[in-house]
């Protein structure tokens, strides 16, 4: 029988052999998460993300968000996604799952956030590495954002 961590690269070995635009990015993150918590409920903290991207859809209404600041407010003022500047190094930023429950997280964890919510919005977005950092490039108007920073253009 294999041990929590072979089950675990196993997983993660799956999902990322998938062409990009069959990866469920918040469900690797998830995977990645049980790291911390080997018997996180996954299936839980993706209906977590569902019930927070459709209270970020009740913010949105009828109205399709037409600039991507709107987007970063929704995200980060209205459902109060924020960075954790206190405690950077805290492992809970980095699992998606305290991220989900805290709101608070760094570069690449409310970026996920961010993309999983914009995606919902009907906004293309992809995620951007950079030296130290992580953004996020909205797709219509090439803006790049940073979402440890309240979504403020770059």
């Amino acid at each position: 029988m294999p041990n929590t961590r072979d089950s675990l690269v196993e997983g993660l070995a799956d999902l990322v052999q998938r062409p990009d635009e069959g990866i469920d990015l918040p469900t690797a993150a998830l995977v990645v998460a049980r790291v911390g918590y080997p018997s996180l409920d996954i299936a839980h903290y993706r209906a977590k993300m569902h019930d927070i991207v459709e209270e970020a859809l009740a913010h949105v209404g009828e109205t399709p968000i037409s600039e991507p600041g709107e987007l970063a407010q929704v995200v980060f003022e209205r459902l109060g996604f924020r960075a954790n500047r206190d405690e950077y190094y805290d492992p809970r930023n980095s699992y998606l799952n305290d991220v989900l429950d805290r709101r608070l997280g760094i570069p690449i964890s409310l970026s996920v956030v961010y993309l999983e919510i914009a995606e919902a919005c009907g906004r293309p977005t992809e995620g951007v590495g950079f030296p130290g950092h992580f953004l996020v490039r909205d797709l219509d108007s090439g803006q790049v954002l940073d979402p440890y920073n309240g979504g403020s253009e770059v």
